[in-house]
């Protein structure tokens, strides 16, 4: 929670969110929730693809564009 909470100072509007070590894209997810008022991208990266693809599962209702990378 805490960083969705920094992301009212360090994500401007239309910003992207780069996330390292995604895993199922919870942190992402918390964000977006939280900024629900603003257009985001986020780009997932982890080592797993099988945890790039459960992220893809959880944010498949994310009104931000989503790209992942392993």
């Amino acid at each position: 929670d805490l960083v969705a909470e920094l992301s009212d100072w360090f994500v401007p509007d239309n910003g992207l969110i780069a996330d390292l070590g995604a895993a199922t894209g919870t942190s992402v997810q918390r964000i977006l929730e939280r900024q629900a008022h603003r257009s985001l991208s986020a780009v997932l990266y982890d080592l797993e693809q099988s945890m790039l693809d459960k992220a893809a599962e959880n944010l498949a209702d994310a009104a931000a564009k989503i790209l992942q990378s392993n």
